[in-house]
């Protein structure tokens, strides 16, 4: 091998070196701990149900204790306030006789009311009356506080009706009318109208509905929410009350008619016995069931009763995220202990796990012994936003380093790598690794499976980077804020304010925030970290007319800021101010390369076919603008005045749909260190000069595939790209186009051996019709099928000119470049297992290829596919030798002689290796 080969040989190595080393940073153990998860906080309840009154202040009320009213800001820590009665009810004692107490409340608002249903009985019996109360206010305080006793709204006899009156709820459907379901034993749950003015049944109404039996068996409790125009009936099955010997569960079914038929899963009517189980005993929650769902925000919520296996069967109290998966059924993962972005390993769906206890982890409890084949432990989550998070996994490798295998959805499995750790079941705060995904809008299935060695697992956490766009409408909690559903906003009215947890800061240097508004604001915002009351905060007095981007300067303690952290957001002014979103901005270092620096002739200007034709300048002269999401994107691209774009971290489109992106001329669109990153998002350049491209990230495979036929090709059998942005390519030049510079970038979509339909993606760089003096430079492309078509059919005939230097090409099939008419110059680039072709030069281009490498490559210089051949000029720049690429492992077509000749029209000798 002669010295400019492995000079050239010693670049492609650090290259492939440092992207190694940066996939491995991205999962890397880290150091810091942030934001403790406290263990669960016990309390005492059975058949519970909660309410959001207009302080933001949640109560609960529950059954016995004259219905005690406990209240809570944070639905962690509850404190008896007052009761709703003081004693029994006379009406009921008429009814009934002596009675040891009232049960299962049910509580809701409506219009200006707080209504409590509840029941008393005659245990055993169905000798049974459901009552209701109301009072304007929930705080005890209030000059207005007074419960009003409506009395009874129904009754129930024993040996004269086959139901039973209790365990009332009460529940608005989508049409705004009311009704009451109840029951418990006997022929099962049964449903009434309600008046909405009186809260009892509507006079010469005394239709009942049957809306789930068990033929006589135990089913009770039953509440219904909706979720996207269906109603769902959750109820109680089987034994109650029992202590640790209880086998309560939870079941549910669903109904477009809030009156029925109820069906689970399996289709069956919850009228012949049918619910599909989605709650019950697992480690000490034992017999979790009589819940009351219920919406609170953007969330749907599940709050219950279960058997503390660890207190003799004392009966607590869980609320859990209702999850919606993407069939639209409900799972109840997660209990609340105070984070949302908190997922505890125990309370996840575990197949062929065990749950273990120990007194570091972060609720005493964690999931080990994840050793077999088939071990998994399953995480539903419900994401308010896609885009890019982390997932800090907490765990232990007491006997050696192990790894395990993550799956998000249905995406690739991700290796994580666990550094041993000093024992089992011991979990510090320091003991920890990050794991970077993309989860999408709503429903995510979030899957660790064993690889090599063992790891336990206590806690998965899910974290926001700062320097990624926040979308304010997926706040973790709000008060006085109102989530708009067209856009993702939070529309916060004065004295409200917004959470967002986990916000990852990693090692600070913000500088300022950006905040995108919506809409019309006026008054004063504040950013806080941690508590409402927090130190680190940064307050502006805005006054916007219309939706519009706002940087604010961020103090030094903010700056300081690392780690961890949850940020608030707060107004006081007039009117609503409606947030879009928002994004943490650092102080943007010079971009360095990844790979060995070009001569400093050749830093900020191109060689090859870029530099002639009066050069390419990009936005040279314009202003400098930062890009931190898509929408900046093409508002700084969509023009031809000269601007120089830095891109700052991920730009994704914030689905799975991907974005097109229209350049106009005059750009330089420059990625700010190592993290930019165009996911889903593909250049468009079409009638456009004078565009420079460098130091950017471009994948499509975030991009779900297209269902429409008539427009792509589903099938892979039809010639047409199945992705939609750019037909497939990440950048697509086309039409007449001139003076380009695309350098130091990275493209990739997918293996060809695992995704083998070829026509899935398209180019990564395509080049098409009359568009000339382009230049490909210190780019690394690899994963792909297909890299580059210049000209798109044998009929594309037009005096291109192109040179690619100094590239990596590394597992792509084939065209690197296939390459129709004109001219080309190719030189000193590395071509690393084409298992098609490599250069395929057609219809009498004649392509200057000199002193490059092939290795392990089929064809790596052939004429193919086209009605006339192509040609090409092997000579080499340095010494004029023909023959001057090195074909290593290589099978096909190596030619060592020129059938054209081309002379580039610009120097090249000063940066050739």
């Amino acid at each position: 091998m002669t010295g400019d080969r492995a000079v050239l040989k010693r670049h492609i190595y650090r290259r492939e070196h440092m992207i190694k080393r940066f996939a491995f940073l991205a999962a890397c153990f880290v150091a810091l701990f942030a934001a403790i998860v406290k263990a669960e906080v016990l309390v005492g309840a059975h058949d519970p149900a909660v309410v959001r009154d207009s302080r933001g202040i949640y109560s609960m009320l529950s059954t016995n204790n004259m219905l005690m009213i406990r209240q809570s800001t944070n639905r962690v820590n509850w404190s008896n306030t007052a009761r709703v009665f003081n004693s029994m009810p006379q009406w009921v004692i008429n009814e009934l006789g002596s009675v040891d107490n009232i049960w299962a409340p049910h509580v809701i608002y409506r219009n200006g009311l707080y209504w409590v249903y509840y029941c008393a009985s005659t245990f055993g019996t169905n000798n049974s009356v459901i009552g209701a109360a109301s009072n304007p206010t929930l705080d005890h305080t209030a000059g207005n506080y007074l419960w009003t006793d409506h009395g009874m709204v129904i009754r129930t006899t024993s040996g004269v009706d086959n139901y039973n009156a209790i365990d009332p709820e009460l529940f608005e459907d989508l049409s705004g009318n009311l009704w009451l379901s109840f029951g418990s034993f006997w022929s099962g749950i049964k449903m009434i109208e309600i008046d909405s003015a009186t809260g009892k049944r509507p006079a010469g109404n005394n239709t009942v509905y049957s809306i789930a039996s068990r033929g006589g068996g135990a089913i009770e409790g039953p509440s219904i929410i909706e979720h996207n125009g269906l109603y769902y009936l959750f109820t109680a099955w089987d034994t109650c009350c029992a202590g640790i010997d209880s086998t309560y569960n939870v079941r549910v079914g669903r109904s477009a008619s809030v009156t029925g038929t109820y069906r689970d899963k399996n289709n069956t009517s919850l009228m012949s016995g049918g619910g599909t189980q989605v709650l019950s005993a697992y480690g000490r929650y034992i017999g979790p069931g009589h819940g009351s769902a219920y919406k609170d925000g953007r969330r749907s919520y599940f709050a219950h009763h279960y058997y503390n296996g660890n207190e003799n069967g004392t009966p607590r109290f869980h609320i859990r995220e209702i999850v919606w998966d993407n069939d639209g059924w409900p799972i109840l993962p997660q209990p609340y202990m105070g984070r949302r972005q908190a997922l505890e390993a125990e309370h996840a769906q575990l197949i062929n796990v065990q749950i273990l206890t120990g007194t570091q982890a972060s609720n005493s409890e964690y999931a080990g012994y994840i050793n077999y084949s088939d071990s998994r432990v399953i995480f539903h989550y419900n994401a308010l936003a896609s885009g890019p998070f982390e997932l800090r996994v907490r765990y232990a490798a007491g006997g050696g380093a192990a790894t395990q295998l993550v799956t998000v959805n249905s995406n690739p499995d991700i290796e994580v790598n666990y550094p041993a750790t000093a024992s089992w079941g011991q979990f510090s705060e320091s003991q920890s690794v990050r794991v970077p995904v993309s989860l999408v809008e709503g429903y995510n299935m979030i899957s660790f499976r064993p690889g090599t060695g063992f790891a336990e697992i206590d806690r998965v956490d899910i974290l926001r980077p700062a320097s990624s766009v926040v979308e304010a409408g997926s706040s973790d909690h709000e008060y006085l804020g109102v989530y708009s559903v067209a856009s993702n906003n939070m529309n916060i009215s004065p004295g409200g304010h917004a959470l967002y947890e986990y916000i990852d800061f990693k090692d600070g240097g913000y500088t300022a925030l950006r905040v995108n508004f919506a809409g019309a604001c006026s008054g004063q915002i504040t950013f806080v970290l941690d508590s409402l009351a927090g130190s680190v905060s940064v307050s502006e007095n805005v006054n916007v007319s219309e939706a519009q981007p706002y940087d604010i300067s961020l103090p030094s303690n903010f700056t300081a800021a690392t780690g961890i952290h949850d940020v608030f957001v707060r107004f006081t002014g007039t009117g609503q101010c409606p947030v879009d979103d928002f994004v943490f901005l650092a102080a943007v270092p010079t971009p360095t390369p990844t790979v060995a620096p070009l001569p400093v002739s050749q830093q900020n200007s191109p060689a090859g076919f870029a530099s002639l034709n009066g050069g390419t300048t990009g936005g040279e002269g314009g202003p400098e603008v930062f890009a931190y999401n898509l929408q900046d994107v093409i508002d700084y691209t969509s023009d031809d005045n000269p601007r120089i774009i830095r891109v700052v971290g991920e730009i994704n489109s914030g689905d799975d749909k991907g974005a097109s992106v229209r350049v106009g001329s005059n750009k330089t669109i420059l990625g700010c260190g190592n993290g930019s990153f165009f996911n889903g998002i593909g250049l468009n350049i079409s009638n456009k000069s004078n565009i420079i491209i460098r130091n950017i990230t471009f994948t499509l495979t975030s991009i779900t595939n297209t269902t429409d036929p008539s427009v792509y090709d589903p099938d892979g059998d039809e010639g047409r790209p199945q992705i939609i942005v750019n037909g497939g390519d990440c950048i697509s030049i086309q039409n007449t186009c001139s003076n380009i510079w695309i350098d130091h970038c990275e493209f990739y979509n997918e293996d060809p051996a695992i995704q083998t339909n070829q026509d899935l993606y398209d180019g990564l760089i395509d080049v098409k019709n009359n568009s000339r003096y382009i230049t490909i430079s210190w780019c690394y492309f690899h994963d792909h099928h297909k890299c580059h078509l210049v000209g798109s059919s044998d009929s594309d005939n037009y005096d291109r000119r192109i040179t690619f230097h100094h590239n990596h090409y590394r597992n792509i099939k084939e065209r690197m470049p296939s390459y129709r008419f004109g001219t080309a110059h190719i030189f000193n680039n590395y071509f690393y297992y084409a298992s098609s072709s490599a250069v395929n030069s057609r219809m009498n281009a004649c392509l200057r290829i000199d002193n490059n490498f092939f290795e392990n490559t089929k064809d790596p210089i052939v004429t193919k596919n086209s009605t006339s051949e192509g040609q090409w000029d092997l000579r080499s720049g340095i010494n004029g030798a023909d023959n001057s690429n090195v074909y290593l492992n290589c099978t096909g077509n190596r030619p060592t002689a020129s059938t054209c000749s081309f002379s580039p029209p610009y120097s090249y000798t000063d940066i050739l290796e």
